[in-house]
């Protein structure tokens, strides 16, 4: 399974919404991450954006009362 990248994420974001400043944007994809750890033998974990979640919210914040 191919992963997206953020960049590509936030890219399908605003093509829903362009109107998002880079705070609110910052906000999202805060919002939207989960931190996924490996196993004990692996160094590092991995942080993971839910692309779903990120649409969705991005969806959402077309209505001003929605995602500040």
């Amino acid at each position: 399974m191919k992963a997206t990248t953020v960049g590509g994420i936030i890219k399908k974001v605003l093509e829903i919404n362009p109107n998002l400043t880079s705070d609110q944007m910052i906000a999202l994809v805060r919002e939207c991450t989960r931190v996924r750890n490996g196993n004990d033998k692996e160094f590092a974990w991995v942080e993971v954006v839910d692309e779903e979640k990120a649409l969705q919210l991005a969806r959402q914040s077309l209505s001003p009362s929605n995602f500040q």
